[in-house]
């Protein structure tokens, strides 16, 4: 979840002061299940085993969720802080195996095609070179393999983000964490499905699969790397928030999901 302007590792420093607010958010009511289910509709139909990479993993919550499908898991992140806190959840979860690395969303520390499903939620919107770190996650994605990112869409405002807030309740911190949450992402960057498929196919990735969440405040996206196998399918989400599949165009398939 870590980013930063220009991702120098002297940045990591500005987000170990936010440890403490990045956990407790990814425990929250609206990003906690938001994190399970990316967690799930990533993976998707790729077979278990192999390895799994989470870029700005943060507090590590996301690679929690995914790491006992795979035979091996990686958190980069580029706060000592966060991969510090990761660690320590890891330890807690029983899933001390997990490998936390610091390092550059720009300038991945791996060699090309090493992971079968590279990550990333809520970084690219704060990177000054989003384009960069795509092309990164998909150089480091195996072919055939996968990698999804998650973005505020362009319709995440403090406006729309306090009015889901109350209509679905959301109090205290759970309210208060998705309007920064907002508030962030209007300053810095939003997307919307075309313009976010774009970005996923200017990297690399083909078969690109958006998910709208949070009645379309965030965005999921999925991709294949070409080469080796199909790579899992795409098509859409869960039911109840149809995809928007290849090309921008209608999904379905899939489902499950909240």
């Amino acid at each position: 979840m870590s980013g930063g302007r220009d991702q120098r590792p002297d940045q990591g420093r500005v987000f170990d002061e936010l440890v403490d607010f990045f956990d407790a958010m990814a425990r929250s009511r609206w990003y906690g299940p938001l994190l399970q289910d990316f967690a799930v509709w990533a993976a998707g139909d790729l077979p278990p085993g192999g390895r799994v990479l989470d870029v700005g993993c943060g507090p590590g919550h996301l690679l929690l969720a995914l790491a006992p499908r795979f035979d091996e898991a990686v958190g980069l992140d580029i706060s000592p802080g966060m991969l510090d806190r990761a660690a320590a959840n890891a330890r807690a979860a029983g899933l001390e195996r997990i490998r936390w690395v610091q390092g550059d969303a720009a300038r991945l520390p791996f060699a090309d095609g090493t992971f079968d499903l590279a990550v990333s939620s809520l970084v690219l919107f704060l990177l000054d070179d989003p384009a960069a770190a795509a092309a990164e996650l998909a150089r480091v994605t195996a072919p055939g393999g996968r990698a999804a990112v998650l973005v505020p869409s362009n319709l995440c405002s403090p406006d729309s983000a306090a009015g889901l807030a109350r209509r679905r309740g959301f109090q205290g911190f759970d309210a208060e964490s998705l309007v920064q949450w907002s508030r962030v992402a209007a300053r810095r960057r939003r997307d919307d499905p075309e313009s976010l498929a774009h970005l996923l196919e200017s990297a690399g990735l083909e078969a690109v699969d958006i998910w709208p969440r949070l009645e379309g405040l965030a965005l999921l996206a999925r991709g294949r790397r070409p080469g080796g196998g199909t790579g899992g399918k795409s098509g859409g989400g869960p039911a109840g928030e149809p995809g928007v599949g290849p090309g921008v165009g209608p999904g379905g398939g899939e489902t499950g999901g909240r």
